[in-house]
């Protein structure tokens, strides 16, 4: 286990101490990504929680909760090398939420109150601590951070240099999102707005309209860890946090097309990037 990781924890086992739990359960992407620094427990990647859950006693014990078809996959990839310990049950009590309570409270003691991320029966929920727990980045999460948002901008850069008046905003979209994941990250939100669309709409989702004179193309991405099987990573891997970059590009009279406000980003469009940070789309960290 890395030295950040065991602050993590920490900062975990204080949360559960203030509110005199026993433990806490974690569920929530958001959370397990930003303990493990990128790895995750979602299948479906559209919903908030995953197939397992992290439980975190007060005393720094440690434990992973999972029905026995998606344990093996768990401890042999998205937990190698971090010393959860298995609690495994049936797929088929899966959707009961009180199951990973009641496991729980096998582990720790009958009874014990427990705290939890996500509203579970018997649980209390602490949330809103986990998130000040978040708050404070780590110095590994900083610099994994500014490789993602370094990478993306100029991925964004390289797009916009091959557009030309006349594309559609979802082919530009789908040149985006094919981008980002050749960069081993997650499109979270991609926003391409041209010419009328740009100026009507803050945040314009990609339509079938064709740019003429200006296209703003934007991009919220997330980067996890990914193994190649026991043992094996890659070095972009791990990253628990969303970046976001965005660019213009004016077309041969996009400058009377930019709004006032963007023009300064005209001439440095492609060197120069106004990137956001988020700890599973919640904390705000200062820009680099």
């Amino acid at each position: 286990m890395g030295a950040e990781h065991a602050e993590k924890l920490e900062r975990v086992a204080r949360v559960a101490h203030a509110a005199d739990l026993h433990g806490v359960l974690l569920a929530g992407h958001h959370n397990i990504a930003w303990l493990t620094s990128g790895r995750a427990n979602r299948i479906d990647a559209s919903r908030e929680t995953g197939s397992a859950r992290l439980l975190v006693a007060a005393d720094g014990r440690r434990f992973v909760l999972a029905n026995a078809i998606e344990m093996p996959r768990l401890l042999d990839e998205e937990l190698a090398g971090l010393g959860y310990e298995p609690v495994e049950y049936p797929w088929t009590e899966d959707q009961d939420p009180s199951r990973a309570v009641r496991a729980a409270r096998r582990m720790l003691g009958d009874g014990v109150p427990l705290g939890s991320d996500w509203p579970l029966p018997g649980t209390t929920v602490v949330e809103a601590a986990l998130a000040r727990a978040r708050g404070l980045l780590t110095d590994g999460d900083i610099a994994r951070y500014r490789t993602l948002g370094r990478e993306a901008g100029l991925m964004l850069g390289n797009v916009c240099r091959e557009l030309t008046p006349g594309d559609e905003e979802r082919d530009i979209a789908r040149t985006i999102m094919d981008g980002a994941l050749a960069l081993r990250a997650r499109p979270i939100v991609t926003l391409v707005g041209s010419d009328e669309r740009l100026r009507r709409y803050r945040h314009p989702v990609p339509s079938a309209a064709a740019w003429k004179s200006v296209v703003m193309v934007a991009l919220c991405a997330e980067r996890g860890r990914r193994s190649a099987g026991p043992g094996g990573s890659h070095p972009r891997d791990g990253v628990g946090l969303r970046a976001s970059a965005r660019r213009h590009a004016p077309g041969h009279d996009g400058r009377d097309a930019l709004p006032r406000r963007r023009r300064r980003l005209r001439g440095g469009r492609f060197s120069r990037r106004r990137t956001e940070a988020s700890s599973g789309g919640r904390d705000r960290i200062p820009r680099p």
